[in-house]
């Protein structure tokens, strides 16, 4: 659902041809009653052909981070002239992983010469900072296939030369990055028609992909690769699916390290476990033999504070990471860390843990809480409470334990069973209170918004 970052972009100006979340989301909303909540194409058998199996990819990327808090966590970060001062800000709250762009038309401006300075100060200022790159590789490039008008990059590429080309160009970020520690995400959302033009393609992106992946293992043998950065994970969206199901028979399997989705939607991220579920049972339908299939990697969503309320959107950026953390996604990327712009109508503008001038808002003050009070920490379990509708996870680091706790359901009072003569109740924002034990047992008032308790 991000729009891409241009070239008037990484110098910092305006752009006024900008693509937003707003077309797409309006296109949704009217597509999502097009269908039931059946997975259409799950159950298509493979198509026959050869496997690829010159440079297969890893069953089990081996720098896959830990679920761990905060090693997976991370935000996506516009590659503007302001960013490499924010990484020392994101890093300090404690982000792992930084998303970023790595555009083709701005590392190749003249046909096979890379020029990546645009991109190393910010790469470099990362690995300064601790923080891994996830950087996206695309989109087009009018040098090789004509773009639409107004100009646009995004357009998905329709020739075999042009996917040759971008197949250079992919090798040679992977050759020239190569030991950086970079996962790189093949495009953004091509079942997108948004980012796909004129419409999506599932056998036009694995023309690209069969091209492109064994260009970069052949330049780094070593590179942890993700594939498709697929939006629309709600079983009502049926095309989404279609689109996945498509690129699994093409033996997308054989190229991917990692499964990359985009789960955005306007409920609850805790719907988002039975999509994680279904979506792991189509990819063990395609996976080799006794094999399992790739991790999933969450690697952009985010709420608007277009949908919601800024307590939501602080609230439900804690539970969609322990959300992810719950159903086993190594990294989790949050959209996005700076709004867009100062316009509080617009879809794009109202995303960022930052105001767009900077100011923290209350999901920065949530997100640097859940670093504070979990990191280091693992999660070992969900406990079980009266109502599926309320949520208490145990997380544990050596001898010392937390518990988070918060429902999706009506504000209401629930009593926990503690050993010790009172609990430290921290709140969303970091607000802490003593919480009283009698006869072995608290009181606690649970709400939407997640709150941590220490013994």
């Amino acid at each position: 659902m991000r729009r891409p970052a241009t070239s008037s972009m990484i110098t910092g100006r305006a752009h006024t041809s900008r693509l937003t979340r707003r077309a797409f989301l309006r296109a949704s909303v009217l597509a999502a009653g097009l269908g039931g909540t059946a997975l259409a194409g799950c159950d298509a058998p493979p198509v026959a052909g050869p496997r690829l199996v010159p440079t297969p990819a890893r069953a089990t990327p081996a720098d896959s981070p830990a679920l761990v808090l905060p090693a997976g966590l991370g935000v996506n970060l516009h590659p503007t002239q302001a960013a490499r001062a924010q990484i020392a800000q994101l890093a300090a709250v404690g982000f792992r992983f930084v998303r970023l762009d790595l555009l083709w038309d701005q590392v190749e401006r003249r046909r096979g010469h890379y020029d990546f300075s645009p991109y190393e100060p910010l790469l470099d200022a990362l690995r300064t900072s601790g923080v891994r790159p996830l950087c996206l590789l695309a989109y087009g490039n009018a040098l090789y296939e004509p773009t639409s008008a107004p100009p646009s990059t995004v357009a998905g590429l329709h020739t075999d030369a042009a996917r040759q080309a971008f197949a250079r160009f992919a090798a040679a970020a992977a050759a020239h990055f190569k030991g950086r520690g970079i996962i790189w995400e093949l495009w953004n959302e091509p079942d997108n028609p948004q980012f796909w033009e004129p419409a999506a393609s599932p056998d036009e992106y694995m023309a690209l992909a069969k091209l492109a992946v064994p260009a970069m293992r052949r330049s780094d043998p070593g590179a942890t690769i993700a594939l498709p950065a697929l939006i629309g994970l709600e079983p009502r969206y049926q095309a989404a699916w279609d689109f996945l199901a498509r690129c699994l028979a093409l033996g997308l399997l054989d190229l991917a390290d990692a499964m990359s989705v985009h789960p955005y939607r306007l409920g609850a991220p805790e719907s988002a476990s039975a999509d994680y579920q279904r979506l792991r049972t189509l990819l063990a339908r395609y996976a080799p033999k006794g094999k399992a299939g790739p991790p999933i990697l969450n690697t952009e969503w985010g709420y608007s504070l277009t949908w919601v309320s800024r307590e939501q959107q602080a609230a439900y950026f804690v539970r969609l990471t322990l959300i992810n953390l719950l159903n086993g996604l190594p990294v989790s990327i949050w959209y996005d860390w700076q709004d867009d712009g100062a316009d509080p109508q617009q879809l794009n503008d109202n995303f960022g843990l930052l105001t767009w001038d900077g100011q923290p808002k209350l999901a920065y003050l949530a997100a640097r809480t859940l670093m504070r009070e979990l990191s280091g920490f693992h999660l070992l379990r969900r406990l079980p409470l009266a109502s599926d509708e309320d949520y208490a996870l145990l997380f544990t680091n050596g001898a010392t334990s937390r518990q988070v706790v918060w429902t999706t359901g009506a504000v209401h009072a629930v009593s926990l069973p503690v050993a010790a003569p009172s609990i430290a109740v921290t709140d969303m924002l970091g607000n802490v209170r003593t919480l009283p034990v009698v006869d072995g047992r608290a009181a606690l008032q649970i709400t939407g918004d997640p709150q941590y308790l220490a013994q």
